[in-house]
């Protein structure tokens, strides 16, 4: 299943395994120091957890094909703080069950947020937006729910919202983003904009969110 709990184990380097292998760690924890090794080396003897690629979880139905490959689930060192260089504006109706693991999201790839209630008006949004841009070495993206924040403030108001932004911001990234970022991120040797690991990272076309470029 790819979603917002996913991306935020993906910018912790976890590792994705069935429930088999919990149950192998404790098979091996249970068995007496000096055991015949044919049948498992005992963690009294050996501290050596099972192998996960034994243990990968098979694809889902509901994956799209370019989610089914397996470098896209396995721990990267490039995704360790891979929102660093960005201060986020969460845009939000009534604080949900998703809003909350967005800013997990987030906050465990190392970015800045702050939350708006888009209710608050235009001159108020200004101001949001004035405080991020002022955060030195930050760059400040918007974030929000396209459609549902349209409907619930109107069209109207919701393109003056979005004309205020266009003043400050580079990109406006509906919620879905976060997570195909850190699904398919990745780097490769290139000229131009180069990440601290001398890598220029794709996030999202020429939008690269390790350096708000």
């Amino acid at each position: 299943m790819a979603d917002l709990p996913c991306s935020a184990s993906l910018l912790s380097l976890c590792q994705f395994v069935k429930p088999e292998w919990f149950q192998e760690v404790i098979r091996l924890g249970m068995l007496a120091r000096g055991t015949d090794q044919s049948i498992g080396v005992p963690l009294e003897d050996h501290f050596l957890l099972p192998n996960e690629n034994k243990y990968r979880p098979d694809f889902g139905m509901t994956l799209l094909p370019a989610q089914k490959a397996l470098n896209i689930w396995v721990p990267n060192e490039e995704r360790v703080n891979l929102f660093r260089a960005c201060r986020f504006i969460c845009l939000h109706e009534k604080t949900t069950t998703t809003d909350t693991e967005l800013r997990e999201v987030l906050h465990r790839g190392g970015g800045l947020l702050e939350n708006f209630d888009i209710h608050s008006g235009i001159q108020k949004f200004r101001r949001a937006l004035s405080r991020s841009q002022a955060k030195e070495g930050k760059k400040t993206v918007v974030v929000g729910d396209l459609d549902s924040m349209q409907l619930a403030i109107g069209a109207d108001n919701w393109k003056e919202l979005m004309t205020e932004a266009q003043r400050y911001v580079r990109r406006f990234w509906p919620q879905s983003q976060n997570l195909y970022i850190t699904q398919h991120f990745y780097t490769y040797p290139a000229s131009g904009q180069n990440n601290s690991s001398g890598h220029r990272c794709r996030c999202w076309g020429s939008f690269c969110c390790r350096t708000g470029q």
